[in-house]
């Protein structure tokens, strides 16, 4: 499915997933947004595992779940 008929939400997603495969560093401001509850763990799922895959992201978000899940792992700078 295009990137352009999906929702906000779920366009964030497909794009990390798809970028994460290719580049070595992620520049996400607020990814959450429009994302549920459920959108949010999967997309701390995804920021996780990439990270675990060397990759390196910069992440400016106002959700607590993101900005903990990071830090836990010591990845916050």
């Amino acid at each position: 499915m295009g990137i352009l008929r999906l929702s906000h939400g779920e366009g964030t997603q497909q794009l990390l997933e798809e970028s994460s495969k290719r580049f070595g560093l992620g520049v996400l401001d607020e990814p959450e947004s429009g994302l549920s509850f459920t959108g949010q763990l999967q997309l701390l799922a995804r920021v996780l595992s990439f990270l675990d895959g060397g990759g390196q992201v910069i992440l400016r978000t106002h959700s607590p779940l993101l900005a903990f899940g990071v830090a836990y792992k010591g990845e916050l700078v």
